[in-house]
């Protein structure tokens, strides 16, 4: 007589369950869903929450590639009761005890603060205080410039300076390895911590969670997922409290959006003399002199190398070239 087989009462024991079934290692395991070893293991032994939507999508291939209903079920199952009901007691010492519950799906919404910025803003004040108050009317804003421009930067320092007037803070979202449109509510939603709800879409779990929220989202090198931008303006259409600022390039061609050309830093006239004084207060050669500095704390700008600075600044193919290659964070 046939009996059907029944998982382990919690997640992280069925998991190792299935997984030695599967005659996996962690290393296997993680391997398969893009986890490391030491993931796997704190999924097995409760230390780590499981992602429904990665559950469903790569661990049930990959531990039940017979799609064994009841399993599959039993397993999303736990795996949802898990996010739910979770109560985690660690003691750190003979006197100190923490306990963590976690009874109910309703959640303290988390307050969202963007990455703090390693270097100064320099040459964009003018641009955060006119973002700012563009921001009290307009919803989308798009900072459009050549790369290395300082996009990113600027959108930083504005989610810095408008935090406090948005009940969730804001917060950075770094589209830059996203492949297709598909990629972006998986995106938002790893940035945002969320996870949706058993059974939903990664876009209608982050459509949801962005409803009720007064946020600044910022959407960082938006350049090539120009198809996906249709998702800002429905994020747009059902969250009312929701700002977004974004990056890019281009144009995202959405209605309602309002463009922020990026225009290079102030440089000096090589046709008038070199002054030292004046062209000093100059912000790209300020962001050059502020480089140099950060890479040899014996730099100083003066009347010998002021002249060869202020041609790289001038020179247009040179002044994409001070900044990172890799960052548009100057």
């Amino acid at each position: 007589m046939h009996h059907a087989l029944t998982l382990p009462d919690t997640f992280g024991a069925s998991l190792r369950f299935l997984r030695k079934r599967a005659q996996l290692t962690q290393d296997e395991l993680g391997r398969a869903v893009g986890y490391s070893r030491e993931q796997i293991a704190r999924l097995e032994n409760g230390s780590r929450l499981p992602d429904l939507a990665v559950v469903a999508a790569l661990f049930v291939p990959a531990l039940l590639p017979d799609r064994d209903r009841a399993l599959t079920e039993q397993f999303l199952a736990l795996a949802g009761r898990t996010r739910r009901e979770v109560q985690l007691t660690v003691t750190r010492t003979r006197e100190t005890q923490i306990e963590l519950v976690q009874t109910t799906v309703v959640a303290p919404k988390p307050r969202f603060a963007p990455p703090a910025p390693l270097l100064p803003l320099i040459g964009r004040q003018a641009d955060v205080a006119e973002l700012i108050a563009r921001l009290r009317t307009a919803r989308l804003i798009t900072l459009i410039g050549a790369p290395g421009i300082g996009k990113t930067r600027l959108a930083l320092a504005v989610g810095h300076a408008a935090q406090a007037a948005f009940a969730d803070g804001a917060a950075l979202v770094s589209l830059a390895e996203a492949q297709t449109a598909a990629d972006i509510p998986y995106a938002v939603l790893q940035a945002l911590a969320l996870t949706p709800a058993a059974g939903q879409s990664p876009a209608d779990g982050l459509r949801d969670a962005l409803r009720p929220r007064q946020l600044l989202l910022i959407l960082d090198n938006c350049e090539h997922l120009l198809d996906g931008a249709t998702l800002f303006a429905d994020w747009l259409a059902h969250a009312p409290d929701l700002r977004l600022l974004c990056t890019s390039r281009v144009p995202l061609d959405l209605y309602g959006e309002h463009e922020w050309p990026l225009a290079p830093l102030a440089v000096p006239d090589l046709a008038e003399p070199p002054d030292l004084a004046r062209w000093g207060q100059l912000p790209a050669l300020q962001l050059l002199a502020a480089r140099a500095s950060a890479a040899d704390p014996a730099f100083a700008l003066t009347d010998d190398n002021l002249l060869p600075l202020a041609s790289l600044c001038v020179a247009p193919v040179s002044y994409t070239h001070l900044t990172l290659p890799t960052s548009d964070l100057v």
